[in-house]
C-alpha cells in the first residue's frame, strides 16, 4: 500500500504536470545534432603515422650502404679473412681486400648455418599454416 508521503508526492507531480506545457524541439534540431556528431567523429579519427618516417629509413639505409662500402673498399686489411677463392680463369680482378678483415670462428659458422637452415624450414611451414588457417 502507498504511504501518506507517496500520495502527497504523486499529487504534487500530477499538479506540476498539469501546469507545464509540452515542449517540442525546433525544426532543425535533428540536423544540428547530426552536424555536431559528424564534427566530433571527424576530429577524433586517428590517422596512421609510422613510428619511423621514410626520411629516417632512407638515412639509415644510406648510412648502412656507406659503411659496407667503406669496409669493402677503403678499410685496411689486417688478416687473410675467409680465404675464398673463385676459379675465374684468366680474369684479372684488382685486389680490393673486400671484407678481408672479417674472421669467424667455427662455432659461429655452425650457428649461422643452423640459423639459415631453420629459417628456410620455418618460412614454408608458417606460410602453409597461415594459408590453410585463413582459407574460407
Amino acid at each position: 500500500m502507498k504511504s501518506e508521503h507517496d500520495k502527497e508526492l504523486e499529487q504534487l507531480v500530477e499538479k506540476f504536470m498539469e501546469n507545464s506545457q509540452t515542449e517540442s524541439p525546433s525544426f532543425e534540431f535533428t540536423s544540428k545534432v547530426m552536424q555536431e556528431i559528424n564534427q566530433l567523429s571527424v576530429s577524433k579519427s586517428i590517422a596512421y603515422k609510422p613510428l619511423i618516417s621514410k626520411t629516417v629509413w632512407w638515412l639509415l639505409s644510406a648510412g648502412l650502404c656507406a659503411l659496407v662500402l667503406y669496409i669493402a673498399f677503403i678499410a685496411p686489411s689486417q688478416s687473410k679473412g675467409l680465404g675464398l677463392t673463385l676459379p675465374l680463369g684468366n680474369l684479372k680482378i684488382p685486389n680490393l681486400n673486400v671484407f678481408s678483415g672479417i674472421k669467424f670462428s667455427q662455432s659461429t659458422m655452425y650457428g649461422m648455418a643452423m640459423l639459415a637452415l631453420m629459417v628456410m624450414v620455418q618460412i614454408p611451414l608458417l606460410k602453409h599454416y597461415f594459408n590453410s588457417r585463413l582459407k574460407v
